[in-house]
């Protein structure tokens, strides 16, 4: 079995720092969850699964998500609504 995975938004990594001379700089807060206990992922006897999101400090405006694990890639289609997206 392998692991799927999807994203949508950008990474820590692409957001500007706050005060950056970039246009847009973002203050981020980054969450971690762990979801390899969750019975979602051990009624498929998913070894490694996860989510990430990316949220805007003070606005709690969603900038990213991205999910590990069955059924993930379909998952991610949520977050665009989320997201303010559509």
């Amino acid at each position: 079995m392998y692991t799927r995975g999807g994203g949508l938004g950008c990474c820590e990594t692409d957001v500007p720092a706050p005060g950056a001379d970039l246009e847009g700089g973002l203050d981020v807060e980054v969450k971690l969850v762990d979801t390899t206990s969750w019975a979602a992922s051990r009624r498929v006897g998913q070894r490694v699964s996860g989510a990430k999101t990316i949220v805007e400090r003070g606005t709690d405006r969603l900038v990213g998500a991205h999910l590990l694990g069955h059924g993930s890639d379909e998952v991610i289609d949520a977050f665009p609504a989320a997201m303010g997206g559509g």
